[in-house]
């Protein structure tokens, strides 16, 4: 759990108290005179480790209990040194330089003593460190300029370089211990971001250099005039569309700490300038890139991004986690025309201000200064704790009340605004419960004067509960592309709610009301096959049409089925579509009759039925022209097939039967005269066989 404490004062003086093992230490423990956690305990450790009073009594022969309170043992001979276990915490201080203001960069500022100490603690035995801690001055300033040096910010490439020179300035009136860096960016070059034909490879436009994505150019340094020719000298280039790859640049600066030289000991400025919009993740499926922007360093020895190609542009959320992990602040420094885009992106981006660009960039330089000392003013002494071990503050303040306001008799507040004759508690309480609800303000924030001052969401977060009563949550709203109501764009969290901008609804402001998003090449809605939901064509069931304009057929060529009812309604009035639905859904469809279409003709040809008829077709091309839009040719002649006549059918029908029922005939009679020649042979063989088992008897006779 990591602990807080404010100190705008030069002073202060704490006591860490720290405590391993259980919560509930031995002088809670002992105010309780018949509870003993000593007994029981088996083992030397076990029994030293349940409460700072409880003793282990290694004596060779004793008769009573070896894990007892210490005054027990004492009671029954086991006082002497050798025979208990009884450890105490112990301490050794390995480091120990007063506090002091850092005098140049190699001499840095101390600003807690003891800076390095070793400790022995027993569990449960709290034990206390005084720590002496003094806001030092000429702390270190680590501050890099990233620049878009697209084409559109040419006019305005003078103006920030004035504003680095100024920046350089101001900054050296507040510390002598701050170090400049500066990179600059474009865009993916890949289609449709950036042209990718050879000769804009070399040249995208007049007077500019080879189009890159992010280049770092100087790594941070004291040397303020090679801060300034660098900026000054910054090389125009090109791209296509007009939002920027600024969120891979920022990536890159924040991910490289090796490269761009990040101290350990400072405080991190980035200043952010272009005239644009930004790309974010998703975009990159545009140019065929999916793979998940993986938040490390990619620069090569020239300081270029090299996986600008491979892997997509950072989301919102990657950058809100790095800027937290890294505690760098950001400060966009943009033209009016899209100070709100950026203010939506610094809402979710932690410690991160906008500031318009004005004529002589003067208010991005004070817009530095005012972040610099709302950084500088502030002081966080956080401790990361293990398992097992609790750390806690208490403050010794030397007189004053730590930057806290202790009000004076009658007044109350925390800046002592309100005497409290104004209101009484219950009076107060009830300005602060909403619609009758018990809990004050919400139970996210503090009832001071009857009025509800809100806390942040989480610790160290500038995400705050809003409201009267602080009742709000302006970011639990459902996301969009990884960003709140879909980023400014689209629309704002209010209270838990997404207030959508014009064009937009749904929960998340996900669906976009116009259908343009919706349209086939051939001009209609969803290929008048389906219908346009939350900028999507959804197919309609009973057709076999599918694609992201129901403009394909499993079961046809290209789109011959889905555009063959058109077809038939626009020129022969037959088919499935009413007038009505005839004008709706093919009314924008280019159809032309021609007499014969010949199969080289241009285009794809397909023959379908015409009209509810089986026995008729007609034959269609279609092909896109140089606008995207579905040309349709249609054949004049339908094509029938001609009559059958069932005569011969009959006749052949007819024949066949009669010859296979005098086959038939034959064959019977066939079978019928064998079988009696067979049956006659039959009887005479067992007339034979009589006679000759009769005259064998005889003979047997004779002869006995």
């Amino acid at each position: 759990m990591d602990t807080k404490l404010c100190a705008a004062s030069v002073w202060l003086s704490l006591l860490l108290i720290l405590t391993v093992g259980w919560t509930l230490t031995g002088a809670q423990q002992q105010q309780r005179p018949d509870f003993n956690p000593c007994l029981g305990k088996t083992e030397c450790g076990e029994c030293i480790g349940v409460a700072a009073f409880c003793a282990w009594c290694q004596k060779e022969v004793y008769t009573s209990i070896r894990c007892d309170m210490l005054a027990n043992h004492q009671a029954n001979g086991c006082d002497n040194v050798t025979d208990l276990v009884n450890p105490n915490n112990e301490m050794q201080i390995l480091m120990n330089n007063p506090v002091r203001d850092a005098q140049d960069i190699v001499d840095r500022a101390i600003q807690i003593q003891p800076q390095r100490l070793s400790l022995k603690l027993r569990p449960n035995k709290p034990f206390r460190i005084p720590v002496k801690f003094r806001q030092a001055a000429n702390y270190p300033v680590d501050l890099y300029f990233l620049m878009d040096l697209s084409r559109s910010m040419k006019d305005d490439q003078q103006k920030t370089a004035e504003l680095a020179a100024n920046l350089a300035k101001n900054m050296l009136n507040l510390t002598n211990n701050v170090r400049f860096g500066f990179g600059s960016f474009v865009d993916k070059i890949a289609l449709p971001f950036t042209s990718t034909e050879p000769s804009k490879l070399k040249n995208p436009c007049s007077d500019c250099g080879p189009p890159y994505s992010f280049r770092h150019l100087l790594s941070l340094t004291p040397n303020v005039t090679q801060f300034k020719n660098i900026v000054d000298k910054g090389e125009i280039s090109g791209n296509l569309d007009s939002p920027e790859g600024g969120l891979d640049a920022m990536m890159q600066v924040l991910a490289c700490r090796k490269e761009i030289g990040w101290r350990d000991v400072s405080r991190k400025l980035l200043i952010y300038s272009s005239d644009a919009s930004f790309h974010s993740a998703g975009d990159g499926k545009l140019a065929g890139i999916v793979m998940p922007n993986d938040g490390q360093c990619h620069l090569d020895d020239k300081g270029l991004y090299t996986e600008d190609l491979n892997q997509d542009y950072p989301s919102v959320g990657q950058m809100r986690e790095i800027i937290r992990e890294k505690k760098i602040n950001v400060i966009f420094a943009i033209p009016r025309s899209y100070s709100q885009t950026y203010k939506g992106l610094s809402e979710v981006l932690e410690g991160s201000t906008v500031g318009t660009l004005s004529q002589d960039s003067g208010n991005i330089v004070e817009l530095v200064r005012e972040n610099y000392k709302k950084i500088s003013s502030t002081v966080e002494l956080r401790a990361n704790n293990t398992d097992g071990v609790t750390i806690s503050y208490q403050s010794m303040c030397l007189g004053y009340a730590c930057g806290v306001c202790k009000c004076n008799e009658g007044r109350r507040g925390r800046l002592c605004e309100c005497e409290e004759s104004q209101l009484d508690d219950n009076e107060q309480q009830g300005n602060c419960q909403h619609h009758n609800s018990s809990l004050l303000c919400s139970g996210h924030g503090e009832c001071v004067c009857g009025q509800c001052f809100c806390n942040p969401r989480s610790p160290n977060s500038v995400e705050r509960f809003s409201g009267d009563y602080c009742q709000c949550d302006d970011y639990s709203c459902d996301l969009y592309q990884e960003m709140l109501c879909g980023g400014p764009t689209r629309g704002r969290c209010q209270c838990g709610t997404c207030l959508c901008n014009p064009g937009y609804n749904g929960t998340s402001c996900d669906c976009p009301i116009s259908q343009d998003t919706c349209l086939a090449p051939n001009g209609a809605v969803c290929n008048g096959q389906g219908e346009c939901n939350c900028g999507k064509c959804k197919c309609d069931k009973e057709s076999r049409c599918y694609g992201d304009f129901c403009e394909h057929c499993p079961s046809c060529v290209g789109v011959c089925n889905c555009n063959k009812d058109c077809v038939n309604c626009r020129l022969f009035k037959r088919g499935l579509y009413s007038a009505e639905e005839c004008e709706n859904k093919c009314g924008n469809i280019s159809i032309t009759e021609v007499d014969v279409i010949e199969d080289d003709d241009n285009g794809t040809i397909c023959q379908e039925l015409f009209g509810d008829q089986t026995d008729c077709t007609f034959k269609f091309s279609y092909e896109y022209g140089t606008d995207n839009r579905l040309r349709i040719r249609t054949q004049k002649v339908i094509v029938c097939a001609e009559p059958v006549d069932i005569r011969p059918i009959i006749g052949g029908v007819v024949g066949s039967v009669l010859a296979g029922l005098l086959g038939l005939l034959i064959w019977k009679v066939c079978v019928t005269v064998y079988d009696g020649r067979e049956y006659s042979r039959f009887k005479e063989e067992i007339e034979n066989a009589r006679w000759a088992s009769v005259s064998q008897c005889d003979l047997f006779i004779l002869f006995m």
